[in-house]
C-alpha cells in the first residue's frame, strides 16, 4: 500500500532519507505503536517524451536529462509552462523534488527546499554559462529540449537510466499524482544539522 509510511533504516553513511540506525529500530517501533511519530508526505516527479508520448517512471528525488556520452555536453532549451527560459550548454539538467533537493541537486549547487513545500527545482549540471536554479510551483510544466541535431541524451530517474532521448526531442516533467510517506521522529532542520551541512563551529 503506497499510503503506508516507510521507516527508513540507515545502513550506510549519509542516509538523509532514513530516520534510525539498526540499533534503534526496536525503540522506533515501540514509539510508532504508541503513536509517537510524525509522517512526512513527499511528492514525486513524472516525465514523458513529447515526441513519442512514452512515459518514464516517477522519481522521488529527481529526473535528470544527461548526455548519452559522458565526455559530451548537451545543448538544451529550457522552458517553463511553455515560456522559453534560456538555451544553455551543460552536462545535463534535472528537475528535483524538495526531498531530492538535498541529493544530486545540492551537489550541483541547487537550493535546499523543505519537504512539504509545493515546489520543484530546475537545476543544470556544470553549465558552460551562468545559470541559477529556478524554484517553481508544482502546477508548473518544465520542458527540456535537445536542440543540436547530433546530440543524444538519456532520461535518468533517481539514478537509474531508463530511455534514450533522440536529438531535437523534448522531455516534459511535472508533479506526479503519487507520493511517498516517511515516518519521522525528528524535525527536518535537525536532520540537516545531524547529517548533512550545518556543522557546529568549535
Amino acid at each position: 500500500d503506497p499510503g503506508i509510511p516507510i521507516l527508513g533504516v540507515n545502513m550506510g553513511s549519509r542516509g538523509f532519507l532514513t530516520e534510525v540506525y539498526p540499533d534503534d529500530v526496536e525503540a522506533a517501533l515501540e514509539n510508532m505503536l504508541m503513536g509517537d511519530y510524525g509522517v512526512e508526505e513527499c511528492i514525486k516527479v513524472a516525465s514523458k517524451s513529447l515526441d513519442t508520448d512514452d512515459t518514464y517512471p516517477d522519481a522521488l528525488n529527481e529526473i535528470l536529462i544527461s548526455s548519452s556520452m559522458p565526455s559530451k555536453m548537451l545543448d538544451m532549451r529550457l522552458s517553463i509552462d511553455g515560456v522559453h527560459i534560456m538555451d544553455i550548454q551543460a552536462d545535463g539538467a534535472m528537475v528535483a523534488t524538495p526531498t531530492g533537493s538535498t541529493a544530486y541537486n545540492l551537489s550541483a549547487g541547487g537550493p535546499i527546499v523543505k519537504p512539504g513545500v509545493e515546489a520543484m527545482i530546475l537545476t543544470t549540471i556544470c553549465p558552460y554559462s551562468y545559470f541559477r536554479s529556478v524554484v517553481v510551483p508544482t502546477d508548473s510544466r518544465i520542458t527540456v529540449e535537445l536542440i543540436k541535431p547530433r546530440a543524444e541524451g538519456i532520461v535518468i530517474a533517481d539514478g537509474r537510466e531508463y530511455a534514450p532521448i533522440k536529438p531535437l526531442s523534448s522531455v516534459e516533467i511535472w508533479k506526479s499524482e503519487h507520493t511517498t510517506r516517511f515516518v519521522r521522529f525528528k524535525p527536518f532542520y535537525e536532520r540537516l544539522e545531524r547529517r548533512l551541512i550545518f556543522r557546529k563551529v568549535r
